[in-house]
C-alpha cells in the first residue's frame, strides 16, 4: 500500500533498540503497537501510536511513545483495547536475582487513550501476579464479556526442575 509510510514501509528511528511485537487497529483507525524497548541495562515496555497512513500520532503518550519501566526487566506478550480505546498491556516483569538471572512475574498494566498510566487500576496502574515463587511467564491473555481479564502461561519451579500450565483471572 504505497499511502503507507513511504512506499508502504516505516523504518521509525523515534525509539533505538525496539521491537515490536504486538499491534491492533483502534475505533479511530489509528494503529497500536505494543513492544520491547532495550535501554542497555534491561527492557521496558513499549506502546506507540501511528495514524493509518503510518505517520506517529505525537498526541499519545510522550510525542506518541509509551515508555514503562518498572526498574526490572519487562517484556510484553500482547496488548488489547477496550471499546473506549483504554488499553491492557500484558507481560511479564522481573526482578534480578543473580548476575543475569530474574524471578520473573505476570504483569498487567492499564493506560487510557492518551497513553497514560490508569493509576485508578490496581496499584498505581500495574497488577502483578506471582505464583508462589516460580518464574512466572504469561504466553496469552483475553478480556472476558463481564470484563474480567485472563492471563495463561507458565510457571517454573527451579527447586524440582518441573515448569506448569499456569492462569489467572484478574
Amino acid at each position: 500500500d504505497s499511502t503507507f509510510g513511504n512506499n508502504g514501509t516505516v523504518i521509525s528511528d523515534f525509539v533505538k533498540n525496539s521491537s515490536g511485537s504486538h499491534i491492533s487497529q483502534l475505533s479511530n483507525g489509528n494503529i497500536l503497537i505494543s513492544g520491547v524497548r532495550s535501554n542497555g541495562l534491561d527492557n521496558d515496555f513499549l506502546l506507540f501510536q501511528m495514524n493509518n497512513v503510518g505517520k506517529i500520532d505525537s498526541t499519545f503518550g510522550n510525542n506518541g511513545v509509551v515508555i514503562f519501566d518498572n526498574g526490572y526487566y519487562e517484556f510484553p506478550c500482547y496488548h488489547s483495547v477496550m471499546p473506549n480505546n483504554t488499553i491492557y498491556l500484558m507481560g511479564r516483569t522481573g526482578l534480578p536475582i543473580g548476575l543475569g538471572t530474574y524471578h520473573y512475574d505476570y504483569i498487567l498494566m492499564n493506560f487510557n487513550s492518551q497513553g497514560k498510566v490508569d493509576s485508578s487500576f490496581a496499584t498505581n496502574g500495574k497488577y502483578i501476579v506471582d505464583f508462589s515463587g516460580y518464574a512466572d511467564v504469561p504466553n496469552c491473555s483475553k478480556i472476558q464479556a463481564d470484563g474480567k481479564i485472563l492471563m495463561a502461561g507458565s510457571s517454573y519451579d527451579s527447586t524440582n526442575n518441573v515448569s506448569y500450565f499456569s492462569i489467572t483471572r484478574i
